[in-house]
């Protein structure tokens, strides 16, 4: 996932895309990649890309899952 500018330019279906591939990340054991790669996502910006709201809550949901508390709470104040 190095071209975010085609993702970017394709929109919902890649945001989904980069979401579930996160969830798979998470999924294996590896939370701090899959936080990664939310926090990549979220970068385009929220307040150009509204449906990226889901990706954010998605996010804190994972962080929750992954006992990162604090985190969680960081990442549903920035929506």
């Amino acid at each position: 996932m190095d071209d975010w500018a085609s993702i970017e330019a394709v929109g919902d279906d890649a945001y989904w895309f980069v979401n579930n591939t996160a969830y798979a990340f998470a999924d294996a054991g590896r939370p701090e990649e899959a936080f990664a790669l939310m926090d990549k996502l979220l970068s385009i910006g929220i307040a150009e890309n509204g449906q990226l709201i889901s990706m954010a809550i998605n996010k804190a949901l994972l962080q929750m899952r992954w006992g990162y508390f604090d985190a969680a709470l960081e990442t549903v104040d920035e929506i």
